[in-house]
Parts: C-alpha cells; structure tokens; sequence
C-alpha cells in the first residue's frame, strides 16, 4: 500500500455496525482516497484502486458491489469511465 499520499478518509459511522468485510472496507477508503471535496465524485481506475487496497481485480469489483447496494457508494458511466 503507498503511504505517501497520507491524506485522511472518514468512514461512515454505521459501516463498522454492517456486514462489510475488511476488503469492503479497503476498497471504500480506496476510492475515497479520490474524492473531490467540492462534487462528491472520483475517477479511479479499477487498477488504482487494485494497487492501494493490495488486492485483485475481482475481490475489488465483488466489494464495489456490495458496497454499492448498501448504499455507501453511487457508481454510474460518463464515457468510458466509471463514476464513484
């Protein structure tokens, strides 16, 4: 994992209470990571977020969509490109 970039990621206080595992958890603080403070949105790659959770393409894409239906994260298309 790359701990230069040390920028601070809050998590929901109701995520440690769901049934999210700690790669959800990975995956979440992953994207976060990217978020842009002012429009609530990011642009990581699958890869980017493979690279800073330590963790495959599947268990990532397994862990967007659980995180997507609990309600943690909102991903939609604009091009080619995915939305968080």
């Amino acid at each position: 994992m790359d701990y230069t970039n040390k920028q601070h990621v809050q998590v929901p206080n109701n995520m440690g209470k769901s049934d999210l595992t700690a790669n959800d958890l990975l995956v979440y603080v992953s994207i976060k990571r990217y978020m842009n403070n002012e429009t609530k949105t990011c642009f990581p790659s699958q890869e980017t977020i493979c690279k800073n959770a330590g963790l495959s393409k599947p268990t990532i894409l397994k862990s967007i969509d659980k995180l997507k239906q609990e309600n943690y994260i909102t991903v939609y298309k604009e091009g080619r490109k995915n939305v968080y």
